[in-house]
Parts: C-alpha cells; sequence; structure tokens
C-alpha cells in the first residue's frame, strides 16, 4: 500500500520540511506540478510527499487525491487554522499536523482540529510525528464528523470545484455576447432615423424589442453566473 503525505509549506524558500539524504536522491525523485505542488517520491519512508504552496493548491489536492497524513506549516496561526478547516470539511479523518517554526519552551497542546505537532528545526520530529498518527488512526475530529460525512463533504467540495469552473467557462462568451448586443441596439438606434417610408417603424420596433429580449436573457445567464460563483466559495 503506497503512504502518501500532504504539506502544506506556503513559503517558497522551503522546498520541503528537510532535505532529503543521499539514498534519497538516488532513490526518489522530484518533479514540478503546474498547480504550484511539488511531489517528492520516497522520502523517509512516505512513497509519496506532495508539497502545497497555496491554499488553493492545498485544497485541490484534497479533492483529487486521498492522503494518509497531513501537515499544515503554522508559522501563521490564522492562515494554519484555515488550511486545518479546510482539510477537515474535504477529508474529516485526515490526521492533520501542525508543523511550527521551532519548538516552544513550554509544552502546549496541538492546536484544535490537529493530532500532533512538530518543529522545523527539529526535521525528524516531523516524521516520528506523522507516522505516530498514522498508526494509531487519530484524528483531529470528533467521532461523528469521520464515517459517512467524508464521502458528502468530498462531493461538497468537488460540486463547489466544478460550479466555479462552470462559471468560468460560461462568463467568458456571455461577456462578448451582452457587448455585441449593445453595439447592436446602439446601430439599431441610430439607423430607425434614416430608414425611408418603405420601411415602416414596425420593423425598427420589432428589432428593438427582439435586442431587448435577448439582454434580458443574457441577464438572467449572468446572474445565474453570479449564483454558481457565490456557491463555489
Amino acid at each position: 500500500m503506497v503512504r502518501r503525505l500532504l504539506q502544506l509549506e506556503p513559503t517558497s524558500k522551503r522546498a520541503r520540511t528537510s532535505k532529503p539524504t543521499r539514498a534519497e536522491r538516488r532513490n526518489g525523485e522530484a518533479s514540478g506540478r503546474s498547480d504550484g505542488a511539488e511531489i517528492v517520491f520516497g522520502q523517509n519512508g512516505w512513497e509519496e510527499v506532495v508539497v502545497a504552496r497555496t491554499l488553493d493548491t492545498f485544497r485541490r489536492r484534497l479533492v483529487a487525491e486521498p492522503f494518509d497524513a497531513c501537515v499544515v506549516a503554522w508559522d501563521d496561526e490564522t492562515f494554519g487554522q484555515r488550511a486545518v478547516d479546510v482539510a477537515s470539511r474535504i477529508q474529516p479523518s485526515l490526521p492533520i499536523v501542525a508543523l511550527y517554526p521551532a519548538r516552544p519552551a513550554e509544552a502546549t497542546a496541538p492546536p484544535e482540529g490537529t493530532v500532533a505537532m512538530a518543529w522545523r528545526d527539529a526535521p525528524q520530529s516531523l516524521w516520528d510525528a506523522v507516522d505516530e498518527v498514522t498508526c494509531s488512526g487519530a484524528t483531529g475530529r470528533p467521532p461523528e464528523a469521520d464515517g459517512a460525512g467524508s464521502p458528502f463533504a468530498e462531493q461538497v467540495a468537488s460540486l463547489g470545484l466544478l460550479a466555479a469552473g462552470v462559471a468560468h467557462e460560461v462568463n467568458n462568451p456571455l461577456s462578448v455576447l451582452v457587448a455585441n448586443l449593445r453595439h447592436i441596439a446602439t446601430e439599431v438606434d441610430a439607423l430607425a432615423g434614416a430608414w425611408d417610408e418603405k420601411d415602416p417603424p414596425s420593423q425598427a420596433e420589432g428589432l428593438k424589442e427582439a435586442i431587448r429580449d435577448a439582454q434580458e436573457a443574457a441577464q438572467r445567464i449572468q446572474q445565474t453566473v453570479a449564483d454558481l460563483r457565490l456557491f463555489s466559495e
């Protein structure tokens, strides 16, 4: 069974929590990803370690792929808690480890939603923590959040991403349509006065009414796009 770890490390200067050993460089492989994530194969006993640089990439990876454990950089408490909330909604049973810059002077409990802590100045603490939580089956959520809730949460998250994509694809051609309808309406108004008696006024009014109907339909589509965007947030 392949063990997969997801790590949210937004600071670009840190390629990973600890540098791979020579053996890992020989046996492993690192490659860039178009979504800003890096995947490292064969590090510290984990077959795959995916390093996400942004919260959006972190969210997309959670929706698209299963993981055995998750590590969230805790340099900023607000950002870290947002990441934990995202992970908990998408994969409720996923054990989350909070990664602090340095070990505190006094012992503290893991942040809410996480099950363990690790420290960047003690790289081995991270691997010890993720190994422990995956072996023990610990999660950062209450029991009622696991089990039947997990598939539903994943489906809702996937639906949100789908809604955002549909809204984006519809909005681009819709913008062109609205602009062209506005231009046509202006041109019809300008030409209406120049039409001779062979063109009854009813023809001009009929064109104007057809344009107004098309503009109203476009506005309804714009409202649907706005609703889709709101749903995806």
